[in-house]
């Protein structure tokens, strides 16, 4: 496990100087290596399947996979955590991007709402989850032209 955790510190610090081609094949590794030693649905697992999946998301622009990776890391919070503990309105949160970034946009809108819904519920009106919610969903509509809406 010592491996593992060294590994994505080194995955994120070439993440961070942008030596994106060094740093995808440690993400790889590490996220195989903990599926390995604690399983699939381990919070170790979920967590580092969801920093991989951001990684393709933003900086590889690998969005079938980053989809693909989102899903599970979902599936696997709300199985462990429950459907409206805060990491799996996170887990919600950021599947709903990767499906807006590929015009998955009914998809997309029906999981923001979702999310919204969820954070003013467990979270309050006034946590800053909730405004992010709030702000990604107003973005959301204003890239669809939907200005009454945003």
């Amino acid at each position: 496990p010592d491996t593992l955790t060294s590994m994505i510190s080194l995955a994120l610090i070439l993440h961070d100087q942008r030596k994106y081609d060094e740093a995808e094949p440690l993400y790889r590794r590490a996220l195989e290596g903990r599926k390995e030693v604690f399983g699939e649905e381990h919070p170790d697992t979920l967590e580092s399947m969801n920093t991989f999946a951001i990684f393709l998301m933003v900086d590889q622009r690998k969005h079938d996979e980053a989809e693909f990776l989102f899903r599970r890391v979902l599936d696997g919070t709300k199985k462990e955590l429950g459907a409206e503990h805060r990491i799996t309105l996170i887990s919600k949160h950021t599947l709903a991007l990767v499906l807006r970034a590929q015009h998955k946009y009914d998809e997309a809108e029906a999981l923001c709402r979702r999310t919204l819904e969820g954070r003013k519920e467990v979270l309050g009106e006034e946590h800053p989850d909730t405004f992010t919610s709030m702000n990604n969903f107003a973005i959301f509509f204003h890239g669809q032209r939907k200005y009454d809406e945003a």
